[in-house]
Parts: structure tokens; sequence; C-alpha cells
């Protein structure tokens, strides 16, 4: 049975289906067992399926031209 070390290795490679069956296997037997483990890899996909709905907002070239400037002066200082 995998470790919870292995579980944490391995769950985005669960969550996006790139195991194979036997690895599936094996992944889903820990979490049957490890409650703490279910609770971090449903963690994982949520926080997976906010990055997904999040919108892409391309910046401004006025917002990137402030960036910038900050970062400049931070460099400087």
């Amino acid at each position: 049975m995998l470790t919870c070390s292995e579980v944490a290795a391995q769950a985005s490679n669960f969550l996006d289906q790139d195991m194979t069956v036997s690895q599936r296997a094996g992944f889903r037997l820990h979490l049957m067992y490890c409650r703490n483990c279910r609770r971090f890899v449903h963690q994982l996909e949520l926080f997976k399926q906010s990055v997904q709905l999040r919108p892409i907002v391309k910046p401004s070239e006025d917002q990137v031209a402030r960036w910038m400037q900050q970062v400049n002066k931070q460099s400087a200082k």
C-alpha cells in the first residue's frame, strides 16, 4: 500500500488520470483508509478547479509599465 508521502507526490497525476489501472487501484486503496489523504486530494481537486475557472486577464501596457517602475525602484534600494 502507498504511504501518505507517495499519495501526496502522486495526487496530481491521479486527478489528471495519468496513472495505470493498477496505480489508480493502489491510490484508491490508500484513500479508503486514510482520511487525511482523502482531504488532501479533495482540496487539491478544488484548487485545480478554481484555477481553471479563473478568468485570464491581460494587464494593460500602463499597468505593466507601473509594475516595472516599482520593480526598478525596489531593486535600486
